[in-house]
């Protein structure tokens, strides 16, 4: 039995929810190609917080655009342009861009969330990375042109800057760190910046701790 089914259709993105017995399934298509996601709830687990009920006629997905499901079964909805829904089966809540507040999220245009623990998530905006304390529901922002997070084997934790190279995160005095080019060579021993490596679409480390 289907309990929710909620539409939103954009000229560049649809996505529908059907949850069926504790199981979401997300649809999701963006530029002519489909991504299906099947997600399993278990509200025992999830962190608590001030969200809303979830009915008929509030769940406002628009312009989806990124799904992420964090250790704790939430899922993250992201938006190109309405900031980023958090859903946990039955209940929901909404992140928008606030100029009056410098601990809201620096833009309503997500690009991704990753999670560094079941209470601190990074989202990456258009306007920078941001670190969002679940538990507290600030967003500590960063260099707006900061994009992605991934954590290093040696617990470090890296971004990069578009046009400048890697950083690491320096989260007690909310400042990037460049990391040196030479520490970071290519197949053919030759540093990111020699071989004209300035910015990064995206990076990950590996099991054996190797940043791709």
């Amino acid at each position: 039995m289907v309990k929710y089914f909620f539409s939103s259709v954009t000229r560049y993105a649809l996505l529908f929810v059907m949850q069926i017995t504790g199981t979401c399934l997300f649809f999701s298509a963006k530029a002519q190609v489909a991504m299906f996601y099947k997600i399993y709830f278990h509200p025992n687990e999830q962190i608590t917080g001030n969200y809303e009920e979830v009915k008929e006629n509030n769940l406002p997905i628009k312009n989806s655009d990124f799904i992420y499901q964090s250790s704790d079964q939430t899922i993250w909805i992201g938006t190109i342009d309405d900031g980023l829904i958090a859903y946990t089966g039955n209940f929901i809540k909404h992140y928008r861009f606030d100029p009056k507040n410098k601990n809201s999220l620096p833009s309503n245009r997500i690009v991704e969330v990753w999670e560094e623990s079941p209470t601190i998530l990074w989202i990456t905006t258009n306007q920078g990375i941001t670190k969002f304390n679940r538990l507290s529901g600030e967003f500590t922002r960063f260099t707006p042109n900061s994009r992605f997070v991934r954590k290093g084997p040696d617990g470090v934790l890296y971004t990069s800057i578009v046009a400048q190279g890697l950083f690491t995160i320096d989260t007690i005095h909310h400042a990037l760190h460049s990391v040196k080019s030479e520490d970071i060579l290519g197949e053919k021993n030759m540093s990111y910046r020699e071989a004209g490596m300035m910015s990064f679409s995206k990076f990950e480390f590996d099991k054996e701790g190797i940043l791709w």
